[in-house]
């Protein structure tokens, strides 16, 4: 008896059992034994997971999409005196974890903890497991939080650096909580991580996304948007290309990447790289615009009016961010009016990347005021506005005001009184800045900067240590939740750690007018703070969602490379710690009112006596309105939105086939006629059945051919911007088109053919072909002459050699008069 317990204190001293965790033994091969417990190991108060790093030389820290296979399984052989040596299942015996032996700085230097042979030279293999709460910090997120270090020194902590699983070698408190898991456990707690999406990933040795931008569109499209950088550099050093993903669920699924704009590479080519993109969804409609940097030229290297600025370009989707216009250089429009500046030129700029801000209150042109603010050299940040769109843009303020004479990346965001509030990236520094725009007169955009604030200098400000890096500000209305009082909230994004590290987002409440009615004001009394990320992490944006949540975008090195962008969903009340929720109500009524406003437009448009493509009818109104009550019943869901502008799209007059229309240019108000030979104009008087075509519908490419009957020609499809676009005699060389109607009644004529200018265009009386879909000479009006007779086109000459039936369906002789349905289904006259 005394033997068999001398055996049983002999286990349990080799085993070595600590608190959370059993240790193993090993067998004759050097493997752990077949029956040995095997853990998870997580680190930081987030469980970022601790996988083998494979050939990598480093193990990359992550918490979401975490495969709990092989590689994140560990064993520990050893004990608490001597040490302990932890094995990785996938490695088997030949690799166990292992820290080199020099280090350098407070962090180690390059001493990255990784899998090594275990007498690989200039590393060791033995560890300690530490009771955490040694360390002077306790951690409420795990039940048996430990300290990893290695054997035998108290200075070498392992720690999450940046995405990275390091060291942290000045004092004991500085190292990351470890937690020892079952792999239930494990599932239990990584299974929770579903709200992160990485929808631009980026492998270490890839090539990598950049800078994220955000939007959703007024038919519902959550629209993520992304540098992907072949050439590994920013816009100026060669390939750059701008990608999307669109949700059209909420952000649940996300479609395949699509290319907005494709950087060629080319070196000197204004093509050769587009990046940086700042975007805004239209509040009305489903235009989205875009504006990015472009061309070869790095920022600090920009001299306008010299030949070589950085150049801006301007992309206009009609669809939700489906499909893009090519792109169109606003260049001289955007730096032209600095040339009057007492200030001097500005030499180089960009609009800063992310969300372009929409106000809900102004509107004074075709759309809501557009804001955007640049970052310039010299002297700092300017602001623009636009109020058709990003058709033409004007500079908020004087061409003489500094609003941010040190500021580098700007955001801007509408202030619940309308004023603007700056806020930009300090170059050199590490704080943001504020400033405010305070308007005197909305309508003529008259008003007046303030100076501006450093947030280092206020010790409720926002803080943002050392990063050089952007983020988003967006402002929300919400209750509070203490005495349900309406007010609104602003957020800001910034990294919270030093450098590039830890994303989040800081928050203050908006209840009075003297919380945000100069730039110090604005700048302080931030209350709290949201953490999102707990590594690696860089630029972020948001936008609101149309169910209500915070769509975040953010770069991150989730893969151990910079960068992946992921999306996150949050709640205002999660993300402000249960002090605001969303005030749904005011969200609601402003949506609602824009959604009433376009039903008011779609019934204003209704009238039976005039055919216009795109115009109400009556039936589609009725649709509307079913459509309409569905979201009023039920306003945060997407899908309703969804329905809504299904309805509203699909409820006005299409083209018919065998219909006959005019075509009239609407800023010319001139008809498409035939021009001499082959060529098309427009003229103003035209001749009976000059002006007259036909819409011939093809059911397989579902679109339509337009044909003139009086010279028996079809228009061409069209070819590269600016050229002519012709008619041709055969039906199989003919163009095919799909019209985009408008509630107003506006159509662009659009190709079908793979092309870069496909749209119809008047320019200089001559029919052209056009990328740029949002000018006026790509508009029409396109009224039905002609009602369509019930039978196709009919052939000329019959086919007396089969047989032939009236339209009755009986069958008659192949001589007879009149209209004929044939046996191969032709219709033929005699």
């Amino acid at each position: 008896m005394r033997k068999l317990l001398f055996l049983l204190l002999a286990l349990l001293t080799l085993s070595g059992r600590a608190a959370g965790f059993v240790t193993t033994t090993l067998s004759p091969d050097g493997t752990p034994v077949a029956n040995t417990q095997w853990y998870v190991l997580t680190i930081s108060n987030n469980h970022l997971l601790i996988a083998g790093n494979g050939t990598a030389n480093h193990i990359a820290l992550t918490y979401r999409n975490a495969t709990l296979d092989d590689h994140a399984l560990w064993a520990f052989v050893g004990n608490e005196t001597d040490g302990y040596t932890l094995y990785n299942k996938a490695a088997g015996a030949g690799q166990v974890l292992a820290a080199p032996t020099n280090m350098s700085a407070n962090t180690g230097g390059n001493a990255y903890i990784v899998l090594k042979a275990p007498d690989t030279q200039g590393y060791t293999t033995l560890w300690d497991l530490v009771d955490y709460s040694t360390s002077g910090k306790t951690d409420a997120t795990f039940a048996n939080p430990y300290l990893l270090r290695v054997h035998g020194n108290a200075q070498a902590a392992a720690n999450n650096r940046a995405g990275k699983l390091a060291f942290w070698t000045t004092g004991t408190d500085q190292g990351s909580a470890l937690a020892i898991l079952t792999p239930e456990e494990a599932n239990s707690i990584l299974a929770g991580r579903t709200d992160y999406q990485d929808l631009f990933i980026t492998q270490p040795g890839s090539k990598p996304y950049r800078i994220p931008a955000i939007t959703q569109a007024f038919n519902g499209n959550l629209i993520a948007i992304s540098d992907y950088r072949p050439s590994g550099a920013d816009v100026g050093y060669g390939d750059v290309d701008i990608k999307a993903r669109i949700s059209k669920d909420g952000g649940k699924t996300w479609g395949k990447e699509l290319t907005i704009a494709n950087g060629t590479g080319n070196s000197g080519a204004a093509d050769c790289g587009f990046g940086d993109a700042a975007v805004v969804a239209d509040r009305e409609s489903n235009e989205v615009l875009l504006l990015s940097v472009h061309g070869q030229t790095p920022y600090w290297n920009g001299n306008y009016p010299n030949g070589n600025p950085n150049p801006v370009a301007r992309f206009r989707s009609f669809d939700g961010g489906e499909t893009w216009t090519t792109y169109e250089d606003i260049t001289e429009q955007i730096y032209a009016p600095f040339k009057k500046s007492t200030q001097g030129m500005i030499k180089s700029l960009f609009f800063g990347s992310g969300r372009l801000c929409q106000s809900s209150r102004i509107k004074v042109g075709s759309h809501y005021r557009v804001y955007g603010a640049v970052a310039a050299h010299p002297n700092g940040n300017r602001v623009f506005y636009s109020d058709d769109f990003g058709e033409t843009w004007h500079v908020l303020g004087s061409v003489d005001d500094l609003p941010a004479p040190k500021g580098d990346e700007p955001k801007v965001e509408e202030l619940p009184n309308g004023n603007v509030v700056l806020s930009s990236r300090v170059l050199g520094a590490s704080d943001r800045l504020f400033n405010i725009f305070t308007y005197t007169d909305t309508e003529k955009a008259q008003g007046s900067w303030s100076s501006p604030v450093h947030t280092a200098n206020i010790a409720t400000g926002v803080k943002a240590t050392n990063n050089q890096t952007n983020g988003e500000i967006l402002i929300v209305p919400a209750l509070r939740t203490s005495d349900n009082a309406k007010v609104y909230v602003a957020l800001q994004s910034v990294p919270f750690g030093s450098g590039r590290t830890n994303v989040g987002i800081y928050y203050k409440g908006l209840s009075a007018p003297t919380d945000y009615d100069t730039p110090t004001a604005f700048a302080s009394n931030w209350e709290g703070r949201y953490p999102v990320s707990r590594m690696g992490s860089a630029y972020s944006t948001m936008c609101l969602q149309t169910d209500g949540k915070i769509a975040f975008l953010y770069e991150e090195e989730t893969y151990g490379a910079a960068y992946t962008n992921v999306y996150l969903p949050i709640d205002l009340s999660t993300l402000t710690e249960g002090r605001y929720t969303l005030d749904r109500e005011t969200f609601v009524s402003e949506r609602s009112a824009h959604l009433n406003a376009r039903l008011e437009a779609f019934r204003a448009s209704i009238d039976p006596a005039r055919f216009v493509l795109g115009l109400g009818t009556e039936q589609g109104l009725k649709a509307i309105q079913t459509a309409l009550a569905a979201v009023t019943a039920e306003p945060l869901n997407p899908e309703c939105h969804a329905a809504f502008n299904t309805a509203l799209e699909q409820g006005g007059f299409g083209a018919e086939h065998q219909a006959t229309y005019q075509l009239t240019h609407v800023s010319t108000a001139t008809r498409l006629t035939p021009g001499i030979g082959t060529s098309n104009v427009g003229t103003a008087a035209p001749a009976q059945g000059e002006s007259e075509w036909q819409a011939l519908y093809d059911e397989a490419k579902q679109a339509f051919r337009l044909y003139h009957p009086a010279t028996k020609t079809y228009l061409r499809a069209p070819s590269g911007e600016g050229n002519a676009v012709g008619r041709v005699a055969t039906e199989a060389h003919a163009g095919l088109f799909r019209f985009i109607s408008s509630v107003e009644g506006i159509s662009r004529i659009k190709s079908i053919a793979k092309s870069n200018a496909p749209y119809l265009s008047l320019r200089n009386n001559r029919l052209v072909s056009t990328a740029f879909a949002q000018r006026h000479e790509a508009q029409w009006s396109i009224v039905r002459l002609k009602d369509p007779t019930a039978i196709p086109l009919l052939t000329a000459t019959p086919d007396i050699s089969t047989a032939v039936y009236d339209l009755g369906g009986r069958r008659i002789p192949p001589t007879t008069t009149g209209i004929q349905i044939q046996a191969n289904g032709k219709k033929t006259i005699r």
